[in-house]
């Protein structure tokens, strides 16, 4: 995501819907990529604005950029306690994730 981007704004809010149905079995992380225009002040005004109570974080060296390939702000991943992709998608909505997270036997707090 990058704080500038209109459809990372309506990601952020299915990940709010993931949060409030979800809580604490899951856990988001919501990853800028964007760190030579967005500052940590940025990403912490999309928060407060956009966002919840999960980690939100600037990959500054790429790092998480290069280990998952990203290509596009709007990909969404899941990943296990293995740290590998049990799901990609580019912009997924609300139903896309619940589904998955079904399928993959997370419940609801």
């Amino acid at each position: 995501m990058a704080s500038w981007c209109p459809t990372c704004v309506a990601g952020e809010k299915v990940f709010k819907q993931i949060h409030n149905k979800y809580g604490n079995n899951v856990q988001l992380i919501t990853v800028d990529m964007d760190p030579l225009q967005d500052t940590e002040q940025d990403l912490k005004d999309f928060q407060r604005q956009y966002g919840g109570e999960w980690t939100h974080l600037i990959d500054k060296e790429y790092e998480l950029t290069k280990k998952y390939k990203v290509k596009q702000l709007e990909e969404v991943f899941l990943i296990d306690s293995n740290q590998e992709v049990i799901y990609h998608a580019v912009n997924p909505s609300f139903d896309d994730l619940q589904k998955e997270l079904t399928r993959i036997g997370v419940s609801s707090s």
